[in-house]
C-alpha cells in the first residue's frame, strides 16, 4: 500500500496527539514526586524515581521497583494510563482504517473500522485462549514427571 501525502499528514497528526498525551501524562511525576516525598516510608525519594515510575507504570511495565503509597498519586497513576492509552486507542483507530492488511477501504464508516477491530480481537483472544489451553496442558504434563 503506497502512502499519499493525506495518510502521512493524518499519520503526523495523530503521532502528535500520541506524543502529546504522553508528556502530558509524564508532567503527572511531578506532582507524584510531591505527594510521595511527604508519605513516610516513601520509595519514591527524587524527581527522577517519580518519572521512572510514571513510565514504568503508564507503559503498563510495571517492573515493581517503586510503589506509590499516596492515594491521590495513585489516581493521578490511571489518569495518567487512560491519557495515554487513549490517545494511542484513538490514533490507531483513525489510522487504521487503510491499513489493516489492506482488507479495509477508506470509505468505510467508523462503525465499520469499529467492527473490523472487534473482529480481529475476537481472533486475537482465539488464539491467546488456544495458546492457554496448551500451556494448561503441558503444565500438567509437566507435573507427571
Amino acid at each position: 500500500m503506497r502512502i499519499n501525502k493525506r495518510h502521512l499528514d493524518q499519520i503526523k497528526k495523530q503521532a502528535f496527539v500520541v506524543l502529546a498525551a504522553h508528556i502530558i501524562s509524564f508532567l503527572f511525576s511531578m506532582p507524584i514526586f510531591y505527594l510521595e516525598s511527604n508519605v513516610s516510608g516513601a520509595e519514591i525519594e527524587t524527581l527522577w524515581d517519580s518519572l521512572w515510575f510514571t513510565f514504568v507504570s503508564v507503559t503498563t511495565i510495571g517492573y515493581g521497583d517503586l510503589t506509590a503509597h499516596h492515594d491521590i498519586s495513585k489516581i493521578l497513576l490511571v489518569v495518567a494510563y487512560i491519557i495515554t492509552r487513549g490517545s494511542f486507542l484513538l490514533a490507531i483507530i483513525a489510522v487504521s482504517g487503510g491499513w489493516l492488511g489492506g482488507r479495509v477501504s477508506h470509505e468505510m464508516s467508523v462503525e465499520d473500522r469499529l467492527l473490523v477491530l472487534e473482529n480481529e480481537l475476537k481472533q486475537l483472544r482465539g488464539v491467546i485462549y488456544n495458546l492457554n489451553k496448551l500451556l494448561d496442558y503441558e503444565r500438567k504434563h509437566i507435573k507427571k514427571y
